[in-house]
């Protein structure tokens, strides 16, 4: 058995690990979109305004890009439970 037959039968069966999947993308993208938000609404009145959006935006993207890390690791971990479960039991 491939490991691509073994996959899609791990998921068809436990829905786990691509829901995790699922859950991790649209976190990352709401997180973005609000840090989006927040920027936007930020008043423009002070003399460092743009070096304060510059790093909200980063700090939106870092953890966007972290709750993607996580997500990622913990979907594997999962997905390889499963499997030890599913195949070789």
């Amino acid at each position: 058995m491939s490991w691509i037959e073994e996959a899609i039968i791990v998921i068809s069966y436990r829905q786990r690990s691509a829901w995790m999947l699922i859950i991790g993308i649209y976190s990352s993208l709401a997180i973005l979109m609000y840090g989006e938000f927040i920027i936007s609404t930020y008043p423009d009145s002070s003399i460092f305004s743009d070096i304060i959006k510059t790093g909200l935006a980063h700090r939106a993207e870092k953890a966007a890009i972290g709750i993607i890390i996580l997500t990622i690791i913990s979907s594997i971990k999962m997905y390889l439970k499963d499997r030890k479960r599913l195949i070789y039991s």
